[in-house]
């Protein structure tokens, strides 16, 4: 008999400023956004002692060997006499998060069948690790210091009216995602923390617009040549 319990506790705060402008065929946009963010993860796992004495040990199961005895399991270092009223910490972990970011948009209307768009995004996160308890051992607790990470972010997008019932749309963006580091002991140290992972995407669209229709116009109206 095995019980799980993971208790994961998140607090954030955050703040985000704007300032919005137009002039005739520009419109701008620039913002400020901050966050703080505290993740807290405890996972615990009690497994029922049952029959097994001081001496003995549960093994684990290999499916393409199950005649013989396995490897010593980890469950040994969960046993309980009761695991629904108790469970040992198998890992306890808390990250922090603090991004500052500065964003701005442009829209320029070039004519009446060009619009324009171009947004910037510069970022910087910081993170801090307390690796408290990793498969129910001491971990290394703040060992690993907190790590930097910088990011700039692109989009740039552009809409062709070609006709009054056909437009086109281009768009390339960049996107990213975060860098970290790995509550695991033990690592070698260019495995600790991973660097943020970016992409291009780049998209084509041709859109077609039909008629519109009056909402004035009486539904299922008669037919006046009737």
């Amino acid at each position: 008999n095995q019980v799980t319990r993971d208790v994961h506790d998140t607090r954030q705060w955050s703040q985000e400023f704007r300032l919005h402008g137009a002039s005739g065929p520009l419109d701008w946009l620039v913002g400020a956004v901050a966050f703080d963010t505290l993740d807290r993860v405890t996972a615990r796992f009690g497994t029922a002692r049952g029959d097994v004495s001081a001496t003995e040990r549960l093994t684990a199961l290999l499916p393409a060997t199950p005649q013989q005895v396995g490897p010593t399991s980890i469950a040994n270092l969960s046993l309980v006499d009761d695991p629904a009223r108790q469970q040992a910490v198998r890992q306890r972990v808390e990250n922090r998060q603090r991004t500052y970011a500065l964003f701005g948009a442009l829209d320029y209307v070039a004519s009446e069948r060009v619009q324009l768009r171009a947004e910037l995004r510069a970022t910087n996160e910081r993170f801090e690790l307390d690796s408290e308890v990793v498969n129910f051992q001491p971990s290394f607790g703040r060992a690993i210091d907190p790590q930097d990470f910088n990011d700039v972010t692109a989009r740039l997008s552009a809409d062709y009216r070609v006709s009054p019932s056909f437009r086109t749309y281009l768009s390339a963006a960049k996107g990213s995602r975060s860098g970290g580091i790995n509550p695991l002991p033990g690592l070698p140290t260019d495995e600790q923390a991973y660097e943020p992972e970016s992409n291009w995407t780049y998209e084509l669209e041709l859109r077609r617009q039909g008629e519109p229709v009056n909402p004035r116009a009486p539904i299922n109206a008669p037919d006046p040549r009737a």
